[in-house]
């Protein structure tokens, strides 16, 4: 099924030696909605449609597989750095993620807004009256908000993640840090 000749990163084996544990400890779900599409996992790898997902959609997939614990959401939304150890990617997320992202889409709205329509975005409304907020299901017990303030005559653009309380429950810190990071790369 796998073998190590042309694997490009460390992630594609990481990607293999999870899969290959999923298959062989014969778990038997087969599919899971990620991004509001619909994933199988068959014995050659996870697809959508006849399409194969990429390494770090794969490794996401599997790691929230493998966690195999319903998730009630609280409504109770924080930054990642509020989650418990969230600490430790922090500076990560803000410095590397949000402020590129603020950055990038700053006078750019709409397009930001269409970008995360294509992730299976809706809007959310949100206490502070953002110019957009937008929630998406990575998973369907994993929901991520974007919150993003447009700059003005005072303020920088400003975009925050939020995830609910819930999320630490079913993905792992370091899990919750890349899919942050792979909601930035599909946007970016």
């Amino acid at each position: 099924m796998f073998d190590t000749e042309g694997f490009k990163t460390n992630y594609d084996l990481v990607y293999r030696d999870l899969f290959t544990s999923w298959v062989r400890e014969g778990n038997k779900r087969e599919s899971v909605r990620f991004f509001n599409e619909e994933y199988r996992i068959t014995e050659e790898g996870i697809l959508c449609g006849e399409k194969p997902v990429d390494t770090v959609g794969g490794i996401l997939i599997l790691r929230y597989l493998s966690k195999n614990v319903e998730g009630n959401l609280h409504n109770v939304w924080m930054p990642y750095r509020e989650l418990k150890d969230g600490s430790n990617f922090a500076r990560y997320i803000k410095d590397k993620i949000e402020d590129v992202i603020a950055k990038e889409f700053t006078g750019r709205v709409l397009s930001l807004k269409e970008r995360l329509n294509a992730l299976g975005g809706i809007e959310y409304p949100h206490d502070s009256r953002p110019d957009l907020s937008i929630v998406i299901y990575a998973f369907p017990d994993i929901p991520v908000i974007s919150v993003f303030w447009d700059r003005d005559d005072e303020f920088p653009a400003s975009f925050q993640f939020f995830y609910d309380r819930s999320a630490q429950n079913l993905l792992d810190m370091e899990s919750l840090a890349v899919l942050l990071h792979y909601i930035h790369k599909k946007i970016t």
